[in-house]
């Protein structure tokens, strides 16, 4: 039967290479018996319709062969193959069977056959006799057919027979590692962690630097408990990379961290005669850098700095002239809030090796203490000496003008932001700080000279916009504030200062109202505790001719802002008087809110409050000398 089944195939392939060939040549004579020509003929045009993947018209040939030649295997499996691929997998079942009976030798006839019957006739008892038949073929590797009978077992839940088929397939030889870690995964599915680590300590044995069987086997080893294993595995895997952390093994750096989270595996670590100062000295980094992810919670913050800090002490035990060291178990100190320890360090770190950068870091722990004064006399003598081109030129830039401006020495701030300008000119940033200083000041023409230039340079910093519209509108110059605040809101549509700045300006001129109110409620939405956004939206309201509604919000606000104020630090000289101003503007409105609705003892209350913030306002005093005759009540509300 064998040399029937193969009858098709060797003519198949002969008249291909005779189309083929361009010489004609003279081939021997094969003594096979010709099939009927009309099963030849058939099955040829079959073929040719397939490849031009006419299915019905191959299904339609091969059954005319079929019937002048019932002994060819290779005639029904064709028929079996394309009925399945027409998904009539039902027809596709006789065929098949009677090509495996045929040729049982032959796996694409058993898998037509397993596809019909699994598919199409749902008969899973039979798809399995014939996957059971695949597998015992000689010369095949059996892969396809045991995963198949995973799927099968494992959705009549027959754990039994899944961890047979996963034990024979672990068994089979030259199989690639990434099956291999398929079937050890498969193994922690159905609960069979044990023969998963089997496979990943074999894997390890031919592949002793897989990161990711290192990880998965530590992982294993974690999740019984076994933290001194997992441990051993995860440290193994560092060592192609001699303990430095790359993006190949930071996974592995990650499970570390929650092995040592553990006090006693950190203990345990310490404890060791020979100390890895290396490893060591890198999971004390990994600690630090996980306290700085601004992602993590406060509680495991403390905690990461406290193993940091316990790695750090013992590695001074160690190595306690330790220049690095010392550096940064001073900056760890500084960072939770330790000025004065963190300062000796910085002074040890500096004896061993004079550097800028220890020498910042004590104007920091001088900055922490509020000692401004000793802090200022080290920033100036570090701007002195300091190249433009040091690493730690903007910082010290940065921290010598703040410093300044706390101490309201604006002047003295604008000089240092100039000098760093003209030294660093192609750095905007140095720039828009000196622009602040003018805004500050509120001198708008000269925030505008600096701010302007900087739209198209820093498009992507919002505040750059904001403060360059904001100064235009200050400065008068409305319809170049209107553009700048279109700009901005082009390229970030849901900054809520520009909606509620742009929607104000056009209330406060009574224009586009229903276009200002929709850019209002978006800053309303984005921030709806903020008094200022409520204010505007008030506003707007009463521009609209809309004075209860009005009121409405502008209570809300200045409950907002009165609450605000209540809470401030009486200190906090600016933040106080951005409150009055606030208070002045929004009690101001509430006034003639309440006037339009003919609430006039109202009215009264909220411009005398106004006037409370702002003394000296004329506007309001005129507003005030209406209401000479009118009662007052003390109630705002």
């Amino acid at each position: 039967m064998r040399s029937i089944a193969k009858r098709y195939t060797i003519l198949l392939l002969f008249i291909v290479g005779c189309a083929a060939q361009q010489p004609q040549i003279t081939l021997r004579p094969i003594e096979i018996k010709a099939p009927p020509p009309q099963a030849v003929n058939a099955f040829i045009a079959a073929k040719l319709a397939e490849m031009k993947g006419d299915r019905d018209e191959a299904i339609h040939a091969l059954r005319f062969a079929i019937q002048h030649d019932t002994t060819s295997a290779t005639l029904y499996g064709a028929l079996a193959r394309n009925l399945n691929a027409r998904q009539r997998y039902s027809e596709a079942v006789e065929p098949a069977q009677r090509a495996v009976q045929i040729d049982p030798n032959d796996v694409e006839n058993h898998w037509h056959l397993y596809r019909g019957l699994v598919t199409g006739n749902k008969d899973t008892i039979l798809a399995l006799q014939e996957l059971q038949a695949i597998v015992k073929v000689k010369n095949i590797s059996p892969l396809q057919a045991y995963v198949q009978m995973l799927q099968i077992y494992g959705a009549r839940n027959q754990t039994a027979l899944v961890l047979q088929t996963l034990d024979q397939i672990a068994a089979l030889p030259h199989l690639e590692t990434t099956q291999r870690m398929a079937a050890a995964q498969n193994f922690i599915k159905v609960k069979a962690p044990e023969r998963a680590e089997a496979i990943y300590q074999s894997i390890l044995e031919q592949e002793p630097n897989n990161i990711d069987v290192h990880l998965n086997l530590g992982d294993l080893q974690f999740a019984r408990q076994d933290t001194t294993a997992a441990e051993k595995t995860f440290r193994a895997a560092l060592l192609k990379n001699k303990n430095k952390v790359t993006q190949e093994n930071a996974r592995i750096w990650g499970q570390l961290v929650r092995v040592y989270r553990r006090q006693y595996q950190l203990d345990r670590l310490l404890a060791e005669t020979s100390l890895d100062t290396s490893f060591t000295e890198t999971m004390g980094q990994v600690f630090l850098d996980m306290a700085h992810d601004p992602a993590v919670k406060r509680d495991d913050k403390i905690e990461f700095y406290r193993h940091a800090e316990t790695i750090l002490d013992r590695l001074l035990e160690a190595l306690p002239d330790r220049e690095a060291y010392l550096a940064t178990k001073a900056q760890l100190l500084l960072e939770t809030e330790r000025p004065a320890d963190a300062r000796n360090f910085f002074n040890l770190a500096n004896a061993k090796n004079e550097k800028a950068k220890y020498w910042l870091g004590i104007a920091h722990t001088h900055m922490a203490e509020k000692n401004w004064e000793a802090a200022q006399h080290l920033l100036e003598e570090l701007h002195t000496i300091a190249p433009a081109t040091s690493e730690f030129y903007p910082q010290i830039v940065t921290d010598l003008a703040q410093i300044y401006l706390f101490g309201d020495d604006v002047p003295r701030a604008r000089e240092i932001y100039q000098q760093a300008a003209a030294a660093v000119p192609d750095q905007p940033e140095y720039r828009y700080s000196l622009a602040r200083t003018y805004l500050r000041d509120q001198e708008w023409d000269d925030a505008i000279k600096l701010l302007a230039p900087l739209q198209d340079e820093m498009e992507n910093r919002p505040d750059v916009l904001f403060d360059l519209g904001h100064s235009y509108e200050r400065a008068g110059q409305n319809d170049s504030a209107e553009n700048v605040f279109l700009r901005l809101l082009s390229l970030f549509p849901d900054h809520a200062g520009a909606n509620n700045y742009l929607g104000y300006m056009l209330a406060e001129r009574g224009e586009r109202l229903n276009e200002a109110i929709r850019y209002i409620q978006k800053a309303v939405q984005a921030d709806p505790d903020n008094g200022a956004y409520l204010d505007s939206l008030g506003w707007i309201y009463y521009q609209k001719g809309e004075y209860r509604e009005a009121m409405k919000w502008l209570i809300k606000a200045i409950t907002i802002e009165e609450e605000a104020l209540k809470q401030a630090n009486p200190n906090n000289e600016r933040q106080i008087a951005a409150l009055h101003e606030n208070l002045r503007v929004i009690h101001d409105h509430a006034g003639d809110a309440a006037q339009a609705i003919g609430d006039l003892r109202r009215a009264r209350t909220h411009y005398e409050r106004a006037l409370e913030f702002a003394p000296n306002n004329q506007p309001i005093q005129d507003k005030l000398k209406k209401f000479i005759d009118a009662p007052s009540t003390s109630d705002a509300q």
